[in-house]
């Protein structure tokens, strides 16, 4: 458990943040309680410690010189004894996203460093197969794109994937911004034309959707052949919107509901953003949960393959009478 230490004025500067390389492969608050673990190393100079800048003013510095076998493997010897690991609590664990990081040299140098986790090429599985799907898209030409959840609930608009020469149509179940289309993603083939568009993808929808293997026959049916799908959804999170809040999806999945039976060979299947589940209260069938990871975020690409005959006649209407959330 380390401590925190009262602030003080420290002679800061830029210069030679391009000589640093550093990862964090830990930064988390539950509640009060705050871990931070990683690598950092200077090209030229020997890293003594990191410091943590709150938003009280209080500071938190962290030794850097845990054997690091595995970076000085990859870096060189400059990278030795980089590591460091922390555990402790801080005050404020609401600006967690609001530190400030701060490199310490051999020399006395202080680097005010840009934010540790996002800028050190943690880059999560999802994200590297949605930047695949959209080279995919730029490289089909012109051509038709439909986003399935389109409507601006929370700042989020995708449209702009949409390459120059292709056709954007934004469907959603309820009118809003970034909406062209209003419709139900269980009757797709009822609101578009049969091998219509050249690639669908949706963002946070298939947890809410009731029947998704349904969807997946009617995006069969809408898209071209060798027309393309990307899901990003959920492996693991909090209940939301109830309730409609359907499913919860592994990478393993996937493959239930696109497959050669229903038209589609997957390209790819993913899950990322590691997460521990705690349980409220100890059972035996729990302890030890949060050894074992869960993932917030699963993602899927694929490729309509073939037509399919398959179909599930069943509406949406025929087994709850709510409509989805607002």
């Amino acid at each position: 458990m380390f401590g925190l230490k009262k602030a003080k004025k420290l002679p800061l500067t830029s210069n030679g943040v391009e000589d640093l390389v550093w990862y964090a492969d830990r930064f988390s608050c539950y509640r009060d309680n705050f871990e931070f673990a990683g690598w950092v190393f200077h090209k030229h100079k020997k890293v003594v410690e990191l410091l943590l800048l709150l938003t009280d003013g209080s500071q938190i510095p962290i030794p850097v010189n845990q054997p690091s076998g595995d970076v000085q493997a990859a870096h060189g010897g400059v990278a030795k004894s980089s590591r460091f690991a922390i555990a402790t609590k801080i005050p404020n664990p609401e600006d967690i996203l609001k530190i400030n990081f701060v490199c310490v040299l051999e020399d006395g140098q202080h680097i005010e460093l840009p934010y540790f986790v996002t800028m050190a090429g943690n880059t999560y599985a999802h994200q590297v197969l949605f930047s695949q799907f959209k080279e995919k898209l730029h490289a089909i030409g012109s051509g038709k794109l439909l986003e399935i959840g389109s409507r601006n609930r929370s700042g989020n608009i995708r449209k702009e994937i949409c390459p120059e020469n292709m056709e954007y149509t934004g469907f959603d179940i309820m009118e809003g911004e970034n909406v062209d289309v209003v419709g139900d993603a269980h009757k797709l083939s009822s609101l578009f034309p049969e091998n219509h568009f050249d690639a669908i993808f949706s963002v946070s929808v298939f947890e809410h959707l009731a029947m998704p293997w349904k969807v997946a026959l009617e995006k069969n049916k809408i898209l071209k052949p060798g027309g393309l799908v990307f899901i990003q959804t959920h492996q693991a999170w909090p209940v939301h919107e109830e309730p409609w809040d359907f499913w919860r999806f592994s990478k393993y999945s996937w493959a239930t509901m696109f497959n050669k039976h229903t038209g589609f060979e997957i390209i790819d299947a993913v899950m990322s953003q590691p997460c521990e589940l705690v349980a409220q209260v100890a059972n035996p069938s729990t302890i030890g949960f949060d050894h074992n990871l869960a993932y917030l975020c699963t993602a899927m690409m694929a490729r309509k393959i073939s037509d399919t005959d398959l179909s599930w006649d069943v509406g949406v209407e025929d087994i709850t009478a709510d409509m989805y959330p607002q």
